[in-house]
C-alpha cells in the first residue's frame, strides 16, 4: 500500500463437497429370524440366557414373544436382506448424501516504522455439515460425517523491535477461538424406541447400537457444543555479545473451555459376546450376536453424564538460552526452561457423575 512501509494480503477459499457412500452393506435379520427361527445357524446351538423365561430355544427356534420390544422397534426401521446370492442376511444399500461446506478467510498486514516491524493476520474458518435424517424404511442410511457447525478464528500480532544492532525484542500476541455445535442424525432416541433410560432433552439425542458382525445404528458419541479458546503473549529478548547469542523469554496463555454436550449421555449398547451360546462342561460356547440383540441381551452398556464445564486456566513458561559460536565450525547451545503444569479449574467446581 505504501512502498517499503505497508503491505496487505487477503484471500478467500470456498470448498464444497457433495457425495454419498454408495455400495454399502450390512447383515440384518432375515424374515425367518424375525419370526424366531434361527435354524439357519445350526449346528451352532442357541440358548436363552434368561433361563427363567417361559420361552426357550428348541432346535434354534424360539417364540418371538421372547424378543426385546426395543430391538423390535429398531428393526421396524431396518429392511429385510435383499441379496440372497451373497448370504441369507445380506443387505445392500446406498448411504445418504454427505454435504460439507468450508469457507476460509485470511487477511495479513505488514508495517515497517522506525525500528519496528509489525505484522498481523486474521484467519476465519467456517465448516458445516447439514443434518441428513435417514428414511424411516432404513435407519442404517444416515450421515457418515457427524452433522455440525464449526467456526474457528485466529488473530496474531507480532512486533519485532530492533533496539540496537545487538539487542532485539520479539513480541507475539495471539487470540484463538473455536465454536462448535454438533447435531444428531438419529430419527429417534433409544428411550423413544422403548428402553427405560433417562435421555437428556437439552441437545438432540443420538442413537448408538452396535451388533458385532451384523449392523451398527448411529454410533455418534454426542451432540452439543464444543467451544474453546485462548489468549497468549510471548516475549523474547535476544542479545548478541561477542561469540554468544543470548535469549531470554517467556509465554503466558489463558485457556477458556466452555462446553456442554451429551457425551455418552444417550447410552451406548453393544452386542459382541454371543451370550446365547450353550454351556458345555462349564464352558460357554459361541452363540450369535444377532440372537443376543433380538433378546435384548447386550454385552456392554455405557452411559455418562455428558460434558458440562467451564474450564479456565493459565499456562506459564520461561526459558534462557545461549548459542555459543565456539569456532567457525562449532556452535554449542545451552538452555534452561521452566514449564510448570497447573491443572485447569471449573468455574462452578463441577465433576461428572452417574446416578442410576
Amino acid at each position: 500500500i505504501f512502498k517499503d512501509k505497508l503491505f496487505f494480503f487477503g484471500s478467500y477459499q470456498g470448498t464444497r463437497k457433495n457425495g454419498a457412500n454408495n455400495g454399502l452393506s450390512a447383515q440384518v435379520p432375515s424374515q425367518a429370524e424375525r419370526g424366531g427361527d434361527f435354524s439357519e445357524l445350526l449346528p451352532v446351538q442357541l440358548t436363552n440366557p434368561d433361563t427363567s423365561s417361559p420361552y426357550q430355544f428348541v432346535n434354534n427356534v424360539i417364540n418371538p414373544l421372547a424378543f426385546d420390544p426395543t430391538a423390535l422397534y429398531i428393526l421396524k426401521h431396518i429392511p429385510l436382506p435383499n441379496a440372497p446370492s451373497k448370504g441369507p442376511n445380506w443387505l445392500d444399500y446406498n448411504g445418504a448424501a454427505t454435504v460439507q461446506n468450508t469457507n476460509e478467510y485470511l487477511g495479513k498486514i505488514d508495517y515497517n516504522v522506525g525500528k519496528h516491524h509489525f505484522s498481523a493476520h486474521y484467519l476465519q474458518l467456517n465448516y458445516t455439515v447439514p443434518t441428513t435424517l435417514p428414511p424411516t424404511s432404513n435407519i442404517l442410511v444416515g450421515n457418515t460425517v457427524d452433522p455440525q457447525n464449526l467456526g474457528v478464528k485466529n488473530v496474531s500480532v507480532v512486533d519485532i523491535y530492533t533496539i540496537s544492532p545487538k539487542v532485539l525484542l520479539n513480541s507475539y500476541f495471539g487470540w484463538n477461538s473455536q465454536t462448535g455445535v454438533t447435531g444428531s442424525a438419529a430419527p429417534f432416541n433409544i428411550a423413544q424406541a422403548g428402553s427405560n433410560i433417562a435421555i437428556p432433552t437439552n441437545f438432540p439425542a443420538t442413537l448408538n447400537v452396535g451388533v458385532n458382525g451384523y449392523f451398527n445404528v448411529g454410533l455418534q458419541a454426542a451432540s452439543g457444543t464444543w467451544n474453546r479458546g485462548d489468549i497468549s503473549d510471548r516475549e523474547i529478548v535476544t542479545l548478541v555479545k561477542g561469540s554468544h547469542e543470548l535469549q531470554l523469554g517467556g509465554e503466558w496463555k489463558r485457556i477458556h473451555v466452555p462446553m456442554g454436550n451429551s457425551y455418552q449421555a444417550d447410552g451406548e449398547f453393544f452386542f459382541t459376546n454371543g451370550l446365547t451360546g450353550i454351556v458345555v462342561d462349564g464352558t460357554q460356547l459361541p452363540g450369535d450376536n444377532l440372537a443376543d440383540y433380538m433378546l435384548g441381551d447386550f454385552s456392554s452398556f455405557t452411559q455418562g453424564g455428558g460434558l458440562y464445564l467451564n474450564f479456565t486456566g493459565n499456562e506459564w513458561n520461561f526459558f534462557v538460552k545461549d548459542n555459543w559460536h565456539a569456532t567457525k565450525r562449532l556452535t554449542l547451545s545451552l538452555g534452561l526452561r521452566w514449564d510448570p503444569f497447573v491443572p485447569y479449574t471449573d468455574s462452578a467446581g463441577r465433576v461428572a457423575c452417574y446416578v442410576p
